[in-house]
């Protein structure tokens, strides 16, 4: 199974698997982790690996971050592991919903391009759906 963490600035990650875990009530393991501006490096890094073995489960970690380049994703690119740790940048509630509902045994990089092309799949400009246009 994989686990999932959601690294962002400020407390916008937590709050995202806060309301994944609300709809979707017998997840795979996902945690938040809140960083801000004034912590230490070493410490947000540490809050980091904790809550990776928190939702390791032996079949990979996603971390998710907000955006990339900053602080977030940058520690998150420190923990990168080929076929054990992902990181995927730009996190949207879809991508989370599918994660936490995700049940199958495929291959982390499978997976973390399967959940990369979701998020963007769920972008869309409502006016051009809404009109039919595009979506």
């Amino acid at each position: 199974m994989i686990g999932t963490v959601v690294v962002s600035h400020g407390s916008i990650g937590k709050e995202l698997v806060r309301v994944a875990l609300s709809i979707v009530t017998d997840a795979s393991p996902m945690i938040g982790v809140a960083l801000e501006h004034d912590e230490d490096v070493d410490v947000m890094r540490q809050r980091i690996s904790e809550a990776i073995r928190e939702v390791d489960r032996n079949g990979g970690i996603l971390l998710l971050s907000d955006m990339f380049g900053g602080t977030p994703s940058n520690l998150c690119l420190s923990f990168l592991k080929e076929g054990k740790i992902e990181v995927i940048t730009g996190v949207n509630l879809p991508m989370l919903i599918k994660l936490a509902s995700f049940r199958g045994e495929r291959p982390l990089q499978e997976v973390a391009a399967f959940i990369r092309e979701y998020g963007q799949k769920n972008i869309a400009l409502a006016g051009e759906v809404l009109r039919g246009s595009g979506g």
